[in-house]
């Protein structure tokens, strides 16, 4: 963990250094950044496409925001964009586009081993991912999100929140869907609740 409590990030004009962070030296990559920030602090984001070539992993509570309006982050292969592990993370103003689980929620493990906290995105677009959001038992609040053209073969498409513990809890309020698709999809498939855009799996 870092220890600055705030560290800005530009892809266009930022530069990975041990100094970086600051408003006017910016760090470039998000996953430079995380190693700067304090647990509790805030990634802020210019506005630039953020290339992604892996995942960046989000390990603690952490607050992500545009600096102005929305920074985009890209996915240049087929994987997530925040692969997030911690509750008590919040996003906002954020557009993920060309990414696998652009927004994946699973520490891997037990809720049971997660502190209580709730991840929220606010504000965000996902476009055109092969599934936008996957979370597995978490505290999940999806507040003012747009998403368009998502797909996927089977189900979940814009959202798949799974949660076999009955541990967790899904709130998806304002949030507006458009042109989302589930490929290949088959009247049996329908039937087991596959084809759906958003997929809801909870108890055992």
């Amino acid at each position: 963990d870092g220890d600055m409590e705030e560290v800005y990030v530009s892809w266009d004009v930022g530069e990975d250094t041990s100094g970086c962070g600051a408003e006017a030296a910016p760090c470039q990559s998000m996953a430079w950044a995380v190693e700067r920030v304090q647990p509790n602090g805030t990634l802020v984001l210019f506005d630039s496409t953020f290339l992604l070539s892996s995942p960046v992993l989000i390990p603690f509570p952490l607050t992500i925001r545009a600096r102005n309006s929305t920074a985009m982050l890209e996915c240049t292969g087929a994987f997530s964009a925040l692969h997030i592990t911690s509750t008590g993370v919040s996003i906002f103003a954020l557009k993920f586009f060309h990414c696998t689980r652009a927004l994946h929620i699973w520490n891997g493990g037990a809720r049971a081993s997660l502190p209580s906290g709730t991840v929220r995105a606010s504000q965000c677009e996902f476009e055109n991912n092969t599934q936008a959001v996957v979370a597995f038992a978490y505290d999940l609040s999806l507040s003012d999100c747009k998403f368009f053209g998502n797909s996927h073969d089977l189900f979940g498409s814009a959202i798949l929140y799974a949660d076999t513990e009955d541990a967790g809890h899904l709130t998806v309020e304002d949030c507006v869907f458009s042109g989302n698709y589930v490929l290949g999809t088959r009247p049996a498939d329908v039937r087991s609740g596959r084809g759906s855009i958003v997929s809801v799996a909870v108890g055992a």
